[in-house]
């Protein structure tokens, strides 16, 4: 083989080499993520605990369900803007919820409103009774960049009740109480109905009914066109949908590209040897024996 070949031979045989490891990783991804669905799937059926009995190490509670108590605030509730739900625009409505003994609050993920412009919400035509029970899973605060808080850009929305993104230190700053360091995502009625029942039901029995009254208000509904209609609750988010997400389909490309690449030796080294028998054809006297 000439050395443009070898060349080029050692080359497609590293990036193969580097293809099937970055393959191997994919599938290691698809593993991780697996396990952490079991994980999550596990909390998701477990019966719902009170807020306070939660693991205080966040790794140990996300997802977890919790049963909460206590009244809403509405005068400090936000939207966040631009939240869709079926190609719909509309907002996230987030209320802090006093817990019973007065000195905390939890924020809770009311659910998704709809909004025409993905930004302008009527808060009063969305209000729940105050005093309230429910039902729903834990989710982490996002993480603030501190260069972004640095710069001021918490103050582009202070003030006002509907924000770009959450953020937890200005929401912090505005309110009178103490807000934990972690919310909760309201479930609907009828899954929080059959979660509750399906932890403390034996196995193999059936689900219990949910009662209608109680799963007609999980069902969506548009905003009141006008002040006199009736207040109805925001949308409830689902449970998390739990995928292998494209790890696979991601693991399969790569082991294709480092085919594709072995294919590219072989198909070179067969060039190379016709090439070589052409030669041997054309000019016999190069080869001959002394």
């Amino acid at each position: 083989m000439t050395r443009r070949a070898v060349l080029a031979s050692a080359f497609a045989l590293l990036m193969a080499a580097v293809f099937v490891r970055l393959g191997v990783w994919q599938l290691h991804r698809l593993h991780q993520r697996r396990a952490w669905n079991a994980l999550v799937a596990t909390r998701l059926r477990s019966a719902p605990v009170a807020f306070d009995a939660l693991p205080a190490d966040s790794a140990h509670r996300h997802y977890r369900l919790v049963r909460l108590a206590g009244t809403f605030d509405y005068d400090h509730e936000i939207a966040i803007a631009n939240r869709t739900r079926n190609g719909s625009p509309g907002v996230e409505l987030l209320t802090p919820l006093r817990l019973e003994d007065g000195d905390t609050a939890v924020l809770v993920d009311r659910g998704w409103v709809y909004s025409p412009d993905a930004h302008t919400v009527n808060f009063a035509l969305w209000r729940e009774p105050a005093v309230a029970e429910l039902v729903g899973y834990v989710d982490e605060f996002p993480t603030a960049d501190q260069r972004e808080l640095e710069r001021g850009d918490t103050a582009l929305h202070a003030g006002q009740r509907t924000w770009p993104r959450l953020d937890t230190v200005l929401l912090r700053r505005t309110l009178p109480y103490v807000l934990a360091d972690a919310y909760v995502v309201a479930i609907p009625d009828s899954a929080a109905a059959a979660h509750v029942a399906g932890a403390t039901r034996s196995p193999g029995a059936p689900t219990p009914a949910v009662p209608a009254a109680r799963a007609a208000r999980a069902i969506p509904v548009r905003a009141p066109e006008t002040a006199g209609d009736s207040v109805r609750p925001p949308v409830r988010r689902t449970l998390p949908t739990l995928s292998d997400g494209p790890h696979l389909s991601y693991a399969i490309q790569w082991f294709f590209f480092a085919g594709v690449a072995l294919t590219a030796i072989f198909v070179l080294a067969r060039q190379e040897r016709r090439r070589t028998r052409e030669i041997r054809e054309r000019h016999p006297e190069l080869w001959s024996e002394e």
